[in-house]
């Protein structure tokens, strides 16, 4: 007789900030979620903001995986209580605002990404993410992918999203 032996869950709880949510469709949302990822256990916003917290199986689920799939659904998602770095990329081969679009559209699919300001004229990237998930090599690879040529101007300082007096989550 034969029995097959499943690994009882080792669950992991997490904060994220997800991004592009409105307050009236936070129920879709975390239903959405739920029955897109497999091992996702729960999502659920906290207050007012975007803050959510998600419990997973890690048997079936990384934290990696995790937020690249949240990210793949289109929701732009940051750790709690994780830093972000603002990087500035010099990008050269755009002819039009199709090419910044394709550029800023290829960045903000990638986990980790936070923010992209570029425009063609200043041909001039700054690009904001959570170096715990995302690191710059991937975002200059990316680029380079879609046939840019891509030079690191600046990093700038480090940021780090906590809650402030009023339960808030702000950068500093």
């Amino acid at each position: 007789m034969s029995s097959t032996s499943k690994e009882s869950p080792r669950v992991l709880n997490i904060q994220i900030i997800l991004g592009g949510i409105h307050e009236a469709n936070r129920d879709y949302v975390s239903k959405r979620l739920c029955e897109r990822i497999d091992g996702l256990i729960s999502c659920e916003f906290i207050g007012d903001n975007n803050l959510v917290e998600i419990s997973f199986d890690t048997h079936e689920l990384d934290q990696y995986s995790l937020l690249s799939a949240i990210q793949r659904l289109g929701h732009p998602v940051q750790l709690v209580n994780s830093e972000s770095v603002e990087a500035q990329l010099r990008i050269e081969g755009m002819h039009c605002n199709s090419c910044v679009s394709n550029i800023c559209g290829a960045v903000l699919d990638l986990p980790g990404a936070i923010d992209i300001q570029l425009t063609f004229l200043d041909q001039l990237a700054t690009i904001t993410y959570d170096p715990s998930i995302l690191h710059l090599d991937d975002i200059i690879n990316e680029i380079e992918k879609l046939s840019f040529q891509v030079a690191i101007s600046n990093i700038a300082q480090s940021r780090t999203t906590l809650k402030n007096d009023s339960g808030v989550y702000v950068l500093i």
